[in-house]
């Protein structure tokens, strides 16, 4: 019942954009409780019908943004270019995260290309 009452807030972006409610909970359910990052805010970007993920690892930390994404997803480069252009954290580092099959959580990062990153830790 507790986990439950922590994730309510979460609730209406999951009802909203039901494409996105699993990528969208596990990725935020990762950086909160496995990965421990200080503050994560929803970013709706309605008119792409998207919602991306803006936090801290840590208090010192510059903003991160995490585009939920599952494994299942037709992601296009067009898609991801207007994501990232459409907030106000186009100079910033991107990841992106995929959601496996078994709701594990595999991040990305975005510049000229996919890299994975040397240590996931940085997350």
């Amino acid at each position: 019942m507790e986990s439950t009452y922590k994730f309510k807030h979460i609730q209406p972006y999951l009802s909203k954009y039901p494409k996105l409610s699993l990528s969208l909970f596990q990725t935020y359910h990762d950086l909160s409780l496995s990965q421990k990052w200080y503050s994560i805010d929803f970013i709706e970007l309605e008119e792409l019908k998207y919602v991306i993920l803006v936090g801290k690892k840590t208090m010192k930390h510059n903003d991160t943004v995490i585009i939920p994404t599952n494994i299942y997803d037709n992601l296009s480069l067009d898609l991801l270019n207007n994501i990232i252009s459409s907030t106000d954290y186009s100079r910033d580092v991107h990841y992106i995260s995929i959601v496996g099959q078994d709701s594990s959580c595999v991040y990305y990062r975005i510049q000229a290309g996919l890299m994975k990153p040397d240590d996931l830790r940085v997350l």
